[in-house]
């Protein structure tokens, strides 16, 4: 946990410091972006109630490769340079140590723009900066299904979903297909489908399949948009248009 990580490090810099030693650097490094940063962040805190002032080395543990592992590091780095926090950096990807100092700089030059330029005041009404954390009450439209945890939305084409047979599309949409043809939501289920196009009849009809289970659908407005579904509104349509009428899905 963060506390636990903050504690270890305070104890092993107090043993530094015993025998007057202060060449060292602290590192909180996390495979997990959130316990990183809120380690960092405690221990920033304690040592300046300590009235210490030592070097921070910044980085995500096993951040992965690819699009992902660069993902996580910006999270995790990102938003400490940004509050100033750091004095050096790593990206750690399973990729050939090349590849990680171009993300590096990335995140250096972000941090260089905002240097000097701090945030607008605002009234934090929680005790989130005191390290008090509690969750959020949310009110969940009850016609499209969101997670608590977070949701996962999956974008798709019509002429993606009109090609796809029912098998396909539950292996597309990580559904399950029971051996009766009865379609059922499974662990790694996505919650959302948004669809880009205008509904055809035979993809109305999948699409009343999938919101039976039920599956999210957010999709332009059409004669073959079954109801329940989440007709997909620009913000200039709203600005401009009349007031839309209440239904089933909403917008």
């Amino acid at each position: 946990s963060p506390e636990g990580m903050v504690a270890s490090a305070i104890e092993f810099g107090e043993v530094c410091r015993k025998h007057d030693f202060h060449n060292f650097i602290f590192s909180m490094k996390s495979s997990n972006p959130q316990v990183m940063v809120n380690a960092y962040r405690q221990l920033a805190r304690e040592m300046y109630k300590l009235g210490w002032d030592y070097p921070l080395h910044l980085g995500v543990t096993e951040a992965g490769g690819g699009a992902d592992g660069r993902i996580k590091s910006a999270v995790g780095i990102g938003a400490l340079l940004l509050d100033g926090l750091g004095d050096t950096i790593r990206v750690s990807l399973t990729e050939d140590p090349e590849f990680e100092a171009k993300p590096c700089v990335a995140l250096r030059g972000v941090a260089e723009q905002a240097l000097g330029k701090g945030v607008e005041p605002f009234d934090e009404k929680t005790e989130r900066r005191k390290g008090v954390f509690y969750r959020r009450e949310c009110t969940w439209p009850i016609d499209v299904p969101l997670n608590q945890d977070g949701s996962v939305f999956a974008r798709m084409s019509v002429k993606e979903l009109a090609s796809l047979d029912t098998a396909e599309m539950c292996d597309r949409l990580g559904l399950r297909l029971r051996a009766d043809g009865d379609v059922q939501k499974d662990w790694k289920s996505v919650d959302v489908v948004v669809l880009d196009g205008m509904v055809t009849p035979n993809v109305g009809v999948k699409l009343k399949t999938l919101m039976d289970v039920p599956t999210g659908v957010i999709c332009k407005a059409g004669p073959n948009v079954p109801d329940g579904a989440t007709i997909l509104v620009t913000c200039e349509d709203a600005a401009e248009g009349e007031k839309m009428s209440e239904r089933l899905g909403g917008y």
